[in-house]
């Protein structure tokens, strides 16, 4: 079923080349191609707070499969996968032994026409579909975000001009839904005080890309956070791959779960298939070069890259520091429970806990200056 708004881009027009369950074939396609007998490994479990994620060895035609049928259920929730072999049972970052396809969140409005045609043309195997909450109508966004925006740009309120740059510009949205947004009012949710606004149904698409070549983080860095950030830049130059989509950060996370394709009864829904070889990561190019693992000299955690010492700098001015719009403006995959004025994050000396890359760990937190407890004004803690 297709259910693209009327948007700015106009893709080319691509070839159907039948259907496989529920999928539409993008050529060059066919499940029997010798390339997707290759082995990989996916972790399964029941739903997102499942603690028992099992691996489960296949050949890729087997995944291609699994994401070709997409399954009608009122609920969003339900059987999960990561697309990594997971050590234990647990969900979690360093649990992570191998990353065997690339998972991209594209949820800005962008038509899965758009995806097609770009998939079709880096020529890889890929599979694209949309999301249980793909086609709706309607936005909330966390006021805070949009206010610092605004007064950084030298906009006094939060407005229709003022959401609408943030959009463009922050966000990244799509022009094609952009130029229908109504800023409709503000409303109160458990995550903090909202912008509510109405647009045209908004496209949302996972799109995956098994790889011919396993990520082994152990194999590839010398530790374990090094590892991660080779891996961000792998999913970031993916997306560069794919004619520079804008992808949701959470997605750069290893142990990221994505649900099986879902749609509520009636509801449009779309998956695409595109023939081509397996992605190898090894050859992408990001940065303006080769992905790099090798560590940078470091005089100690609290010393930035470019060599600047942090604790003479909190000395002065931690009192005012408001850290936790800082985090969720520069790095908000590692959040991991929202707030207005306290957030619970991943810790920054998360690989010495007991059980590091647990995604369930609320050890670490974060508030604004100002609406701590300490008589300085700069609340933050940890009890790893």
């Amino acid at each position: 079923m297709n259910s693209e708004p009327t948007t700015s881009r106009s893709p080319a027009p691509t070839e159907d080349y039948g259907t496989l369950l529920d999928a539409k074939l993008l050529p060059p396609f066919d499940i029997n191609d010798a390339r997707y007998a290759q082995e990989m490994i996916i972790s399964v479990g029941d739903h997102r707070e499942s603690q028992k994620w099992v691996k489960k060895p296949m050949p890729v035609s087997q995944l291609v499969l699994l994401l070709a049928k997409h399954h009608e259920d009122m609920k969003k929730e339900g059987m999960a996968f990561v697309l990594a072999e997971i050590l234990g049972s647990q969900r979690k970052k360093a649990a992570v032994a191998a990353c065997y396809g690339i998972g991209l969140d594209i949820d800005v409005g962008v038509p899965g026409a758009v995806i097609d045609e770009a998939m079709v043309k880096a020529g890889y195997l890929a599979i694209r579909y949309t999301t249980h909450s793909h086609g709706k109508a309607s936005t909330k966004l966390l006021k805070d975000r949009i206010t610092r925006f605004a007064a950084k740009n030298g906009m006094d309120e939060v407005n229709q001009d003022s959401i609408i740059r943030f959009l463009r510009e922050e966000s990244r949205w799509d022009e094609g839904i952009i130029k229908t947004v109504e800023y409709v009012g503000d409303v109160q949710e458990p995550e903090g005080f909202m912008v509510d606004v109405h647009h045209v149904p908004m496209p949302k698409h996972r799109v995956v890309l098994p790889l011919s070549t396993p990520f082994e983080p152990t194999k590839v860095a010398k530790t374990h956070d090094e590892g991660m950030k080779l891996w961000g830049q792998v999913c970031y130059g993916t997306a560069d791959l794919l004619g520079d989509l804008p992808l949701d950060r959470s997605a750069i996370d290893p142990s990221r779960m994505f649900y099986f394709a879902r749609h509520a009864p009636g509801k449009p829904h779309e998956t695409t298939i595109v023939g081509g070889d397996l992605l190898e990561w090894k050859t992408l190019k990001l940065g303006g070069g080769t992905v790099q693992a090798e560590p940078g000299d470091r005089k100690g955690k609290s010393t930035t890259e470019e060599g600047r010492a942090l604790g003479r700098w909190s000395i002065k001015a931690a009192g005012g520091f408001q850290i936790v719009d800082a985090i969720k403006d520069n790095c908000d995959d590692r959040v991991r429970t929202n707030g207005t004025h306290k957030i619970d994050i991943e810790c920054p000396f998360d690989e010495e806990h007991s059980d590091p890359g647990n995604p369930d760990d609320r050890g670490c937190f974060a508030v604004n200056a100002g609406d701590g407890l300490n008589r300085s004004g700069f609340s933050g803690g940890s009890n790893s």
